[in-house]
């Protein structure tokens, strides 16, 4: 339920983009699309906005009578910040469907995950062709995502080339702990 962009020059200068937390940014994250996705379900209700499938989605999904259900249990139920994170699925569903309230959360999210790896390749001088590893749950369960993401850096004239998608962080962070052992052997 986060987003963080990092990269690392062959010379070992480092840069970040992201990593505030839910609160302060995460921008792109499913937490932040699960969060657009009850938004667009709060001005679709009121009628400031189309009405969305995530609507009928989210409602059954959790239970809920209506939209106005919807109080309490963010407010006052408890709910996880996980829980709104799952939410990205449905709307990644609902955006392979044409919903266009879904489409445009995926839209906004490529475009958030997308400047976080520009920021870091503006830091690094990195232009052209790129190696770029992506991960995370969105990343990995929804192609659609990607593939937006690499289009507005390639748009913005850094070419994420190869792109990785990592299904288990954990191993990277075990293979970047044995080179770590073998440097101080």
């Amino acid at each position: 339920t986060g987003s963080i962009a990092f990269g690392a020059q062959p010379g070992g200068k480092k840069a970040r983009a992201g990593g505030w937390g839910y609160i302060l940014g995460d921008e792109g994250s499913g937490y932040a699309i699960g969060l657009a996705a009850l938004r667009a379900v709060t001005r679709a209700a009121d009628g400031r906005a189309a009405p969305t499938s995530l609507a009928g989605r989210i409602l059954s999904a959790w239970d809920l009578p209506d939209a106005p259900a919807l109080i309490p249990l963010v407010y006052h139920g408890g709910l996880a910040r996980e829980q709104i994170g799952s939410l990205a699925g449905l709307v990644a569903d609902e955006a392979r469907a044409g919903d266009e309230a879904a489409l445009g959360i995926i839209r906004g999210a490529a475009q958030d995950l997308a400047a976080a790896l520009l920021s870091v390749a503006r830091q690094l001088g990195f232009t052209g062709p790129t190696p770029c590893a992506l991960g995370g749950g969105v990343l990995v369960h929804y192609k659609g995502l990607v593939d937006q993401v690499v289009e507005n850096c390639r748009a913005a004239g850094v070419a994420p080339d190869p792109v990785s998608i990592v299904t288990d962080p954990v191993q990277g962070a075990l293979r970047l702990a044995a080179a770590r052992l073998a440097q101080r052997a």
